[in-house]
């Protein structure tokens, strides 16, 4: 069930083994999947694209680590039509991908006979449906992407972003490095007369047992949430960086080891705007080191299937629009003069 969809924004830059060489996505092509240089764009485009849709069903598209993984499952496919396609004039690659975590072992129940039910092997990938758009310039040495997640459990942000970046490696080049990154419309958007709301840190712990008059419980894994509110109710969401330093500093006791804030695996701060009755998320992005506005897609598209998910058309169009309107300009900046002039 989709709770909250949202889009999450990547940039990545190649990274040659020949830190003196500057490379481009059409070098890559060349030097690593049998591109050549008499080739027009547009075939060398085209082969990138078959080369990135055969890689999902490769060793990169999935993550032991994280027992998830992203492929394109033709069988029972009800957006097999959106599957990803090549833009090569705008060198996009967009549609609608599967993916999931895999490594569980259950029970499937039938939900209309209480009878009847499937194995659940360890196995078996449970697939969802994911839209992302992906920017592969062959003119430049830096991608973007961006991709939808539709809750913190139904994501697969991180091991797509683990894929997109393995992809690029090679025989003449590491592993791409990958950045957050935010277009500044959302930015603004967030930030323009909102207030500090709350700052969050989360982290899981593992107790193995609990006691209480003799009976014994196994609790395993468990969240604790600390949530720090500001009584000055009109602090502006600018400030909110400063009181996160203040903050994590401070540490929580866990058997009888100090773990300060800063440790814990997610923190967060809100905002609050009182003349559009907004509150709006942004979470700490540790590589980083830098908070990330989360973008809702609730009234940004008007369109969502029936389990929550978002209207994959129409997702499309607003990805397609905020990137030619807001995101080229910001990360190409050499091609949005360009085009002025």
């Amino acid at each position: 069930m989709a709770t909250n969809p949202k889009l999450e924004f990547y940039c990545f830059e190649l990274a040659p083994k020949n830190e003196d060489e500057e490379k481009t996505f059409k070098d890559f092509i060349i030097d690593e999947l049998g591109g050549r240089r008499s080739h027009s764009d547009h075939q060398l485009f085209i082969r990138c694209y078959d080369y990135f849709v055969k890689q999902l069903s490769g060793e990169h598209a999935k993550d032991d680590k994280l027992k998830k993984r992203v492929k394109l499952e033709k069988k029972n496919n009800k957006h097999y039509s959106k599957r990803p396609s090549a833009s090569a004039e705008n060198y996009i690659i967009s549609g609608v991908i599967n993916g999931g975590p895999y490594g569980r072992d259950g029970l499937i129940s039938k939900s209309d006979d209480d009878n009847d039910n499937d194995p659940l092997k360890e196995t078996n990938t449970i697939l969802s449906y994911f839209y992302f758009l992906a920017y592969l310039p062959l003119d430049y040495d830096k991608g973007f992407f961006m991709i939808h997640s539709n809750s913190n459990d139904d994501s697969i942000t991180r091991v797509f972003k683990g894929f997109i970046t393995k992809i690029f490696k090679g025989k003449y080049y590491n592993t791409a490095r990958p950045s957050s990154y935010c277009p500044q419309i959302f930015k603004d958007d967030f930030k323009e007369g909102a207030v500090l709301g709350t700052v969050q840190f989360q982290n899981t712990f593992v107790e193995n047992t609990f006691s209480t008059n003799e009976s014994y419980y196994d609790f395993g894994a468990y969240d604790i949430k600390i949530i720090a509110t500001p009584k000055n109710k009109s602090v502006p969401a600018e400030a909110a960086p400063g009181f996160f330093e203040i903050l994590r500093k401070k540490s929580f006791v866990f058997r009888d080891k100090n773990i300060n804030l800063e440790e814990f695996e997610k923190a967060n701060y809100t905002t609050k705007n009182k003349k559009s009755k907004t509150e709006r998320t942004f979470e700490w992005n540790k590589s980083d080191h830098d908070f990330v506005p989360v973008v809702q897609l609730k009234n940004r598209i008007n369109s969502f299937y029936p389990d929550g998910t978002p209207d994959f058309v129409e997702l499309h169009q607003f990805c397609i629009d905020i990137f030619h309107n807001e995101i080229i300009g910001e990360i190409r900046p050499d091609s949005y003069v360009a085009k002025l002039i």
